[in-house]
């Protein structure tokens, strides 16, 4: 196990720490602007928002620290799975001459869709916390964004074959 820790660190580049960076910071923002705001959050919030981002659903504010706790478990989760890359599927066969690009492009990969999964749930507290609509067209490109990372990653995985 600890060599592929050691593996992992090794193969940490500049786009997993501005991932990690971004992510962990908006996340921090979004749990400090909450302790700090908690008292003036009505009790009421928007538990859910049709298409248009308009609220049609109401409950308790206790409902808005799901988000946080998830974007915490997303963390977490996905920073755990990014330290064992032998344990990975991939779109192509590994071999002793592709498996590091391979190791390094999921890792890119997952610290990419962790940042936007972080962002995007720490959003939604945010505006339900400010009772805010939500915006359709920021929804829309949060997840083009998610599976467009995806998508970019396994392409780019397939030609470096």
């Amino acid at each position: 196990m600890g060599q592929r820790l050691e593996e992992a660190k090794a193969r940490y580049n500049r786009v997993q720490l501005f991932c990690d960076l971004l992510s962990g910071v908006v996340l921090l923002a979004t749990i400090l602007y909450l302790v700090f705001s908690w008292a003036e959050i009505p009790d009421t919030v928007p538990t859910h928002f049709n298409f248009s981002g308009e609220a049609d659903a109401w409950g308790s504010k206790n409902s808005i620290l799901l988000c946080p706790i998830l974007a915490i478990v997303f963390y977490i989760g996905l920073s755990a799975v990014i330290l064992f890359p032998g344990a990975w599927n991939f779109p192509v066969k590994l071999t002793d001459e592709n498996r590091e690009q391979m190791f390094i492009l999921g890792q890119e990969m997952l610290s990419a869709t962790k940042a936007s999964s972080v962002l995007l749930l720490c959003y939604i507290a945010f505006a339900t916390a400010s009772r805010q609509a939500l915006s359709g067209l920021l929804m829309i490109i949060f997840l083009i964004v998610m599976f467009g990372v995806i998508i970019f990653y396994l392409v780019r995985m397939t030609h470096n074959k």
